[in-house]
């Protein structure tokens, strides 16, 4: 037909005109490609870090005990990471504790995951897991101290940490601003 409306696609006229089916042009779709932040879900080439340990806090407010040492968790100058989670253990807890677990970068508590706790309660064991993800610049030291606020104790406290970390992407192109 000569006189075809041009809003109309071609495989609609052509099976309105009775002829077959015309193939589909999924060329004409623009494809769109979705890459999530690295800090948001782990890239395939990220390297997955983890550490859990234990420690005895000793009795009496102000005591503390730092988990992490050699199996903690360092992102050297060339990457950055991510803190997917840490989850808290007492043994044995009674209704006297009150111990706070600190996240720390370089031997400072992060803001918001520097009081990590549990309401006092008698129990076998707790375990609490708290989520992330929160963002680690490079060339940073992750560990955990836990303080003991109250006379009671001495505790078993651990933590677990876990994450991965990635290569600092370089930029490679120039806006004018003179890199």
């Amino acid at each position: 037909m000569a006189n075809r409306p041009s809003n109309i696609p071609a495989d609609v006229l052509a099976k309105r005109d009775g002829a077959t089916s015309a193939p589909a042009r999924r060329d004409a779709i623009p494809r769109v490609a979705s890459i999530p932040p690295f800090w948001q879900f782990k890239p395939s080439f990220g390297l997955d870090f983890y550490f859990n340990t234990t420690g005895t806090l000793a009795a009496g407010a102000g005591s503390t005990v730092t988990l992490g040492g050699a199996p903690a968790v360092n992102i050297t100058p060339d990457y950055e990471g991510v803190v997917a989670g840490v989850n808290i253990f007492v043994d044995a807890p009674t209704i006297l504790i009150n111990v706070v677990w600190q996240l720390r970068f370089n031997q400072s508590p992060v803001p918001g995951w520097a009081t990590l706790t549990t309401f006092p309660r008698a129990a076998n064991s707790i375990s609490i897991e708290f989520s992330g993800p929160l963002q680690v610049p490079p060339n940073t030291l992750v560990d955990v101290q836990v303080i003991n606020n109250s006379a009671a104790g001495p505790w078993t406290v651990g933590v677990e940490v876990t994450g991965w970390s990635w290569p600092v992407m370089k930029r490679i192109w120039s806006f004018g601003d003179g890199e």
